[in-house]
């Protein structure tokens, strides 16, 4: 079996950064694939995620057992399979953003043969192409300031 690589941030690139605003708190994430050369990167296959952690959705019944404990009340389904292919995934972010964490997934940006490197701003209402670059990458800036700045506008021109 194939001992799995370890992730360097200097040996992928990412197609996509994001700056999420999740319960009220900062996290960077990203989509990346191989990077090889800067002329020389993986196309095949999807992709993977950095920053996030895939959470199961299970679908969920009300409990009709008379005998049991949580009669009444809403329990995952125990006849759905895990390996099931309905089951939808939530996608957690887990890497907090900060100064280290901004400076690591800044060497995944690039301009490659994939073209370059997608910064967006993830909101739980609308994502925002992010306009200023550098502002991107600064902790001190906070996501209540980008959201004020860049959502809303975007929001109320829809």
């Amino acid at each position: 079996m194939a001992k799995k690589r370890t992730f360097k941030f200097e040996e992928n690139f990412a197609t996509k950064i994001f700056r999420i605003q999740y319960d009220n708190k900062d996290f960077i994430a990203a989509h990346y694939t191989r990077r090889y050369s800067d002329e020389d990167v993986e196309t095949i296959g999807p992709g993977d995620w950095i920053g996030l952690t895939k959470e199961p959705i299970y679908r969920m019944i009300t409990d009709t057992d008379k005998e049991s404990n949580t009669f009444g009340e809403r329990i995952r389904d125990p006849d759905q399979d895990i390996e099931d292919d309905t089951i939808k995934t939530h996608m957690i972010p887990n890497i907090p953003f900060t100064a280290k964490s901004a400076a690591d997934f800044r060497k995944l940006v690039g301009h490659t043969t994939l073209g370059k490197t997608k910064l967006i701003y993830k909101f739980r209402e609308v994502s925002v192409s992010v306009p200023d670059e550098d502002e991107f990458w600064k902790p001190t800036v906070s996501m209540k300031d980008i959201f004020a700045k860049y959502a809303i506008p975007t929001m109320s021109s829809k």
